[in-house]
């Protein structure tokens, strides 16, 4: 059963001819002048669709050129612009797929895609690449052919529900929805049969697409560059500030406050000290101070450039 043996078979089996149902928006043509004239749809195939595919306006259309389309015409129409290039030619072809290139058939290539991508638990973007093509293929393998066109069916219904339920005058379509959705099952031996002749293979998983279809790459990881270390937290700073401090240093009067110490008591020693060293100490707090307020300001620095990467 190739793509185009399915839609042939869909499109005979329930699109029937010539329809203008005025109730069916994809029946009209907008004219130049803005009015809507009603043209009709031939087997499944709508106004817009064949002017696409005969590369013509749409306002050359008359509801006898839209008698012309043949069974032909509409399965070569559904396999050249809804399932090839769409990126459901991508996936695994087998009865689940059929389904999907039904879906699509009827409400379009892009939701038939976002829906899957929603059943499979992808992002639901409406393009078919490597990683819908990648979880597609797990899950079939997962589960089998059978189970998988079961819940195509499910997911199909459900749709059909909840754009009936957003615009009701749709109702009118449920029935019809749903016996075309359930036909495309196990259950229905008419469509089975010719996938119980010829079981399709269940697809491989990722190894299959490797070297015909570019893996995702993850991206590179932000590096954050490290911050230039504040003076303040040099550990040779506060070695030279605690060897000066200490009296290992001559200080400005001549005497350092170790020879202080050892001849008038240490209490008296330190206040000799801070007398002789007034100016050198209030220099080395406003130093300290300084050095301080640069450290807050790295500090509030490197969080903002952080806050700005993420």
């Amino acid at each position: 059963m190739t793509p185009l043996q399915a839609l042939k078979r869909a499109i005979a089996r329930w699109e029937g001819g010539f329809q203008a149902q005025a109730t069916d928006p994809g029946n009209y043509v907008t004219m130049p002048d803005g009015s809507r004239t009603l043209i009709g749809t031939m087997r499944g195939v709508t106004p817009a669709v064949l002017a696409a595919h005969r590369g013509i306006t749409v306002h050359e259309l008359t509801r006898d050129v839209m008698q012309t389309v043949t069974l032909d015409e509409a399965a070569e129409i559904g396999l050249t612009r809804f399932y090839k290039g769409t990126g459901l030619d991508l996936l695994a072809w087998g009865p689940a797929t059929e389904a999907l290139v039904d879906f699509a058939w009827g409400s379009g290539p892009g939701q038939a895609a976002k829906s899957l991508q929603r059943l499979l638990g992808v992002v639901a973007d409406g393009t078919i690449g490597p990683i819908t093509v990648d979880a597609y293929a797990r899950w079939v393998a997962g589960q089998g052919w059978e189970a998988a066109s079961r819940a195509v069916r499910d997911m199909r219904v459900a749709f059909y529900d909840l754009i009936i339920e957003r615009n009701p005058t749709l109702g009118v379509y449920r029935q019809g929805w749903r016996n075309r959705a359930n036909w495309m099952t196990p259950e229905a031996a008419e469509w089975w049969a010719p996938w119980a002749a010829g079981p399709a293979p269940l697809p491989a998983t990722a190894d299959r697409y490797a070297g015909t279809l570019p893996r995702p790459v993850e991206p590179a990881p932000v590096l954050i560059p490290e911050a230039p270390k504040p003076v303040t937290q040099s550990r040779n700073f506060w070695i030279a500030v605690t060897q000066w401090f200490s009296g290992a240093t001559t200080v400005a009067g001549g005497v350092s406050l170790t020879d202080l110490s050892t001849q008038i008591g240490p209490a008296t020693a330190i206040l000799a000290f801070v007398k002789a060293n007034l100016w050198i100490l209030v220099l080395v707090g406003g130093i300290a101070m300084i050095a301080s307020f640069l450290h807050v300001l790295v500090k509030l620095s490197e969080e903002r450039a952080k806050r700005e990467v993420l």
